[in-house]
């Protein structure tokens, strides 16, 4: 898997509180997935489970509520209340989340 973070006016802090060893982020691809990744201080990647992330998606894409943005909504909710549970409730202020929009959802504006 290649990662990329592109620069941003405001620049991702990655804290982690002053009990726990590791970090997470949570980055929604706006499209229909996101992606929660735990980091140690070395900023390392740690396993959430089995796997280095953890990475949920949800079909139809965002694009399919073009005329239903209250719809569109609902449809992400479950996957922010999957990402909510990955990270430990101590961490939750500490978490950064993103959002990036895909080709498919730019193009709806």
């Amino acid at each position: 898997m290649v990662f990329y973070v592109m620069p941003s006016q405001t620049p991702i802090q990655i804290h982690s509180s002053s009990n726990s060893k590791t970090s997470y982020i949570v980055i929604f691809d706006a499209g229909s997935c996101v992606h929660v990744f735990c980091f140690d201080h070395n900023l390392n990647l740690l396993p959430i489970g089995k796997d280095l992330e953890l990475f949920l998606q949800t079909k139809p894409g965002l694009s399919s509520y073009a005329s239903n943005p209250h719809s569109a909504a609902l449809s992400l909710s479950d996957l922010l209340h999957k990402a909510e549970a990955a990270v430990p409730k101590d961490l939750h202020l500490f978490t950064p989340v993103r959002v990036g929009a895909t080709t498919g959802l730019r193009a709806l504006g």
